[in-house]
């Protein structure tokens, strides 16, 4: 509500970074009437595709990708813990886990591998 609109035609706009301008169809204001518009804005996008063949989650990255993160010795498997869906394990109570100490969107624990040029290096 603007209180202080004197008599008279107006249109009301909206502007936002990102989004177009949006203009009001011009209306007319009277002395003491409460005088409504309408701004319709239209928003687009575009459906991402999603995978859904299989369960398989996966991240493919290179050397100057691992070497420019800011991680401490650029352990590869502290990579990990930046992809969605990653969540930590203490596999430290378990005296059979070898495998990994984290899961991957719900699954169980110890069965992802971290592949280096082809070559597992989970259990290194």
């Amino acid at each position: 509500m603007f209180r202080s609109v004197g008599p008279g035609m107006h249109a009301v706009s909206a502007d936002v970074k990102g989004f177009e301008k949006v203009t009001s169809a011009r209306f007319k204001v009277d002395i003491n009437e409460n005088a409504t518009t309408n701004l319709t804005v239209k928003v687009e996008g575009e459906a991402q595709a999603i995978q859904t063949e299989d369960a398989e989650t996966g991240q493919v990255v290179n050397g100057k990708f691992i070497d420019d993160l800011p991680l401490i010795n650029h352990n590869i498997i502290a990579l990990t813990s930046l992809s969605p869906g990653v969540t930590g394990m203490d596999d430290q109570r378990d005296a059979t886990c070898t495998g990994t100490n984290f899961v991957s969107n719900g699954s169980r624990g110890s069965i992802a591998d971290i592949l280096t040029d082809g070559a597992s290096v989970t259990n290194s």
